[in-house]
């Protein structure tokens, strides 16, 4: 039997992230006399895209689940060089089920923790790989009544994209995670990611 805790869940911790971006997209606005290194200093970026989660027991017998879900994605931290991100990193999935006492559910499926960015090209366009090593996580919050229920482990994601125009990606993310109780989870998302810097 798994052993389940109550835990903060991602998905307030994303729309906390949402928040914060909006409010420092509306202080931070660019200049005219921006150096010409595009990326080095403070960086940000929030994405949205779509999702399959692949969930499976090491329990003998048991099956493995997939199931679509939306995706995001929020990164915050610094650029030393034009090429290189260092950042806090939340990877994040979410859909909807009904669970086996019949009310709705939320299902966040992520991980947060430290990543790293290399972009091929010091400016746009440019390809970039990306790693992030970190706490992943499963959160169940019950839409009826406010419950939550959740596990957490350990969890690695690795991906890349292309920055088409300047602040603007197409990413591709696999989110893996090895939660206690034995369930994995593995994630691919793909999205657009506004990339502030």
């Amino acid at each position: 039997m798994q052993r389940r805790r109550s835990i903060r869940c991602d998905v307030s911790r994303t729309l906390h992230a949402a928040i914060l971006v909006g409010l420092m997209a509306s202080v931070v606005t660019p200049s005219s006399g921006l150096a010409q290194k595009p990326r080095k200093g403070f960086i940000l970026d929030l994405g949205v895209g779509i999702a399959g989660i692949s969930q499976s027991s090491n329990s003998p017998g048991s099956g493995r689940e997939t199931t679509g879900a939306v995706g995001t994605d929020f990164k915050i931290g610094h650029a030393p060089t034009d090429q290189l991100l260092i950042y806090y990193s939340n990877d994040a999935a979410f859909y909807k089920e009904t669970s086996s006492f019949g009310g709705d559910v939320l299902v966040a499926v992520g991980m947060s923790g430290v990543g790293a960015t290399y972009f091929l090209q010091p400016a746009a366009p440019s390809f970039y790989l990306n790693g992030a090593l970190g706490i992943a996580a499963l959160n169940a919050v019950s839409l009826d009544d406010a419950t939550q229920d959740g596990i957490t482990g350990w969890g690695v994601s690795l991906g890349g994209g292309y920055e088409f125009a300047r602040h603007w990606l197409l990413d591709g993310d696999l989110v893996l995670g090895r939660l206690d109780g034995g369930l994995n989870t593995s994630t691919l998302r793909v999205g657009i990611v506004w990339l502030l810097y």
